[in-house]
């Protein structure tokens, strides 16, 4: 890990860059598990912030919130705390430290590097969740997590929902540059993932190892996915940029929605 600031981003070859977020798409959707049931993953990448297919948005209900740090902390060179628990929903994904939520090393098989709880000020209907990472060509662009949520003020949880960002053995490095951005969206087929939420529990998880290879947290069988995916379990943690809670939309803004398509319709016919 280098203090240096990104540079030298570079843009990607368009179809190059569409297949790559459809095949992570794809992949991301098999990586997610969780004993409730089939829920659906869709990740984004790019190779630099701007053309990030998505950004964080102000719809989230924990936007400037300050989470409650149960377990885990922070890397060694991340003493700021502008890039600790507020980095998580401050809504700039990377600060200009190019040290946003650089989570600590080493935590451990099956351990998290940092689990963070955050109490809505209201129950909440919840559509999707977002998390954003990213660093250079590296292991520390991935994102593993879980996240759990309660509807009754924190004294029961849902079971963990389990989201990896990309399959283990993916590359990214100098020889593979994949990615420097990458956004998962974890949502219900529904289009509720989870109603009446009071709180949110997110454990973060190691990524890689120094070479930039996507591994799972767990030396051995995932006990989220059923799976051994033959590698030792990850030691080198991500920079998480943004976590999002997206709630369903009001009925009344479905209508708004609804009846600005169409509008648009309408003036496509007229042009037609």
């Amino acid at each position: 890990m280098t203090r240096n600031r990104e540079a030298g981003d570079r843009k990607g070859d368009e179809g190059t860059m569409r297949k790559s977020i459809l095949l992570c798409a794809a992949l991301a959707v098999l990586m997610a598990a969780a004993p409730a049931g089939a829920y659906n993953v869709v990740v984004y990448q790019s190779v630099d912030e701007p053309s990030l297919a998505l950004h964080p948005t102000s719809d989230s209900v924990i936007r400037g919130m300050i989470g409650t740090l149960l377990a885990g902390g922070w890397h060694p060179v991340n003493t700021n705390p502008a890039d600790q628990l507020a980095a998580f929903t401050d809504g700039a994904l990377m600060s200009a430290t190019g040290l946003s939520g650089l989570l600590n090393d080493f935590p451990g098989s099956g351990n998290p590097a940092n689990v963070v709880q955050y109490d809505l000020l209201a129950p909440v209907d919840v559509a999707e969740i977002r998390v954003f990472s990213g660093n250079h060509f590296d292991g520390r662009a991935y994102h593993t997590y879980t996240v759990e949520f309660s509807d009754n003020g924190g004294f029961t949880w849902s079971n963990p929902i389990y989201v990896q960002s990309h399959p283990s053995g993916y590359s990214n490095n100098n020889a593979n540059p994949n990615l420097k951005r990458a956004v998962s969206v974890l949502s219900d087929p529904s289009g509720t993932l989870m109603a009446g939420v009071t709180n949110v529990r997110f454990s973060l998880y190691s990524t890689s190892n120094t070479q930039g290879w996507m591994w799972d947290p767990f030396d051995g069988v995932n006990p989220f996915t059923g799976v051994d995916d033959g590698f030792p379990a990850a030691f080198e943690s991500p920079l998480i940029l943004e976590l999002e809670v997206i709630p369903v939309p009001e009925p009344g803004t479905l209508a708004v929605l609804g009846s600005a398509l169409l509008g648009m319709g309408a003036m496509l016919r007229r042009r037609a």
